[in-house]
């Protein structure tokens, strides 16, 4: 054979109708074990349909242009093997490797206390302290604290990924080599026939599943059709977990159709998500672009959730065009650069930096939701630099941050807080309306920073605002306004 693998050689037809699911995992076995790159065939069209629970591992580098591919879900049912199980996997080339000795950690700390011996993504695991404890209609009693740090092969930390919690005990610990060879995977138009299920939280996990660090996807499509009166959600076409630097480049992400789900505490949105991500440091999308995200006035918000993530640190949006940012539970440190985006959902610590974007104002009317489910939490500072809110309601206040829903007396496993600095420079509203410090919905509960409520409540969820907002720069006059509540009394306003 010549020193690339092509799926024709192994037996793929690529006609759409024949189902090329073993040819393709053929091809890529054979690529993996002797190093070689792979290329579908311009212009063939690979229908995948049932998988069972067998995946194409993919480690080396990918061509996809000019290829298109069925991802057919239609008869995959929420009891099949296939359901759960990618059709491609990027596997890493070496497996995780438990860590002993490591008893304790405290915030500041610039190493974990033995040496690893390469390069890693360390997960450090306290399975006796509960966080992330989430209120509302989907309640929970939270997760154990968790997080991932970059170290090297001494285990010092790297300053990026900084230890955010003390962990007076460390009940698993594990390393995951982070030296395996970049993976470039290059094109693809991927239609997906949907899957019929019922509208019930059976996760479909179809499409591409990274572990393997140092990975660039690139110029790809993901469109879903065939869509019926019910579906199942899907966990996202690109769907990483616990691994060191992806980068998704000039890729067409779209939103998905929402479906819903009766519940006895009401209409519960059945969350779908075009990408996702858990415990990923450095990931970066650049260029990417939601071609749903209107409707047909070019106004209206048309479909949004096509992105989640948990436990991940060190996001960077760049030149982007979709209806939302959405990143979960633990974020740490988000970069948004010259991008539009509707709606920027985060809690965690860290730095948020937001500059030179549009922010198109659905009916959350700020720069930045803190989620009101998880305590409306960022732990650190916000930087947001030429920053303009359009909005086409003439009634609408604007807020540099907010949360949706409500304040609530509830425990979330952490004190809950604001950044305690923001700095704004030149953001611009429509029509000059003015920005709010803080969604104005927190007004009618008075200072919930005390241990006690008003009413002689204990107070499950003392919530402290931020200290100072530095004004660098106000060319466009918008006024700033510090809620008038007794919450907001200390905040200090610099204008420089």
């Amino acid at each position: 054979m010549e020193n690339v693998v092509r799926y024709s050689d192994f037996g793929a037809v690529g006609d759409g109708v024949a189902n090329d699911f073993a040819a393709i995992k053929a091809a890529h076995d054979y690529a993996n074990e002797k190093g070689l790159p792979v290329e579908g065939t311009a212009g063939k069209t690979y229908r995948l349909g049932d998988n069972g629970s067998e995946s194409v591992i993919i480690k080396t580098d990918t061509l996809w242009v000019g290829c298109a591919f069925i991802l057919d879900d239609s008869e995959i049912t929420h009891d099949m093997p296939a359901r759960v199980t990618p059709l491609f996997k990027l596997e890493p080339d070496k497996d995780p490797v438990a860590l002993d000795g490591i008893t304790s950690l405290k915030i500041g700390a610039t190493n974990i206390g033995v040496k690893v011996g390469f390069p890693a993504l360390v997960h450090v695991v306290n399975e006796n302290q509960r966080r992330y404890i989430r209120n509302g209609l989907n309640s929970d009693k939270g997760d154990a604290q968790r997080e991932i740090l970059l170290v090297d092969a001494d285990g010092n930390i790297d300053p990026s990924t900084p230890v955010s919690w003390d962990y007076d005990e460390i009940t698993k610990c594990t390393a995951i080599p982070i030296d395996d060879a970049p993976v470039d995977i290059n094109g693809g138009h991927f239609i997906r026939w949907a899957n019929q299920a019922p509208n019930e939280y059976y996760y479909y996990q179809r499409g591409i599943k990274i572990r393997r660090s140092n990975v660039t996807i690139r110029n790809f499509d993901h469109k879903m059709i065939k869509e019926g009166p019910t579906r199942s959600p899907y966990a996202g076409f690109i769907s990483a977990d616990t691994m060191n630097n992806l980068k998704l480049e000039n890729c067409v992400l779209r939103a998905h159709k929402h479906y819903y789900r009766q519940d006895p505490g009401g209409k519960n949105l059945l969350g779908s998500y075009e990408i996702q991500f858990h415990a990923c440091n450095n990931v970066t999308l650049k260029n990417c672009y939601q071609p749903n995200m209107y409707e047909d006035d070019d106004v209206t918000i048309l479909f949004k959730g096509e992105m989640g993530s948990n436990y991940c640190r060190n996001f960077l949006v760049d030149g982007c065009h979709l209806s939302s940012f959405d990143s979960h539970k633990a974020s740490g440190n988000i970069t948004i650069l010259n991008s539009e985006i509707e709606h920027i959902n985060c809690i965690g610590c860290g730095h948020v930096h937001i500059e030179n974007t549009i922010i198109q104002m659905g009916p959350k009317p700020e720069i930045m939701t803190l989620r009101g489910d998880y305590g409306c939490i960022w732990r650190g500072t916000a930087y947001i630099k030429d920053v303009t809110l359009s909005s086409p309601r003439e009634e609408q206040d604007f807020a540099i941050m907010s949360g949706y829903g409500s304040w609530d007396n509830w425990d979330f496993g952490y004190e809950t807080c604001m950044p305690h600095t923001i700095t704004l420079c030149d953001v611009r509203t429509s029509g000059g309306r003015p920005l709010y410090i803080f969604g104005r919905y927190i007004e009618k509960y008075g200072d919930v920073s005390q241990p006690t409520l008003a009413d002689g409540t204990k107070n499950l969820n003392p919530y402290q605002p931020v200290k100072k907002v530095i004004v660098e720069s106000n060319k466009y006059n918008v006024p700033i306004i510090v809620n008038d509540t007794p919450l907001f009394k200390d905040v200090e306003i610099i204008e420089k």
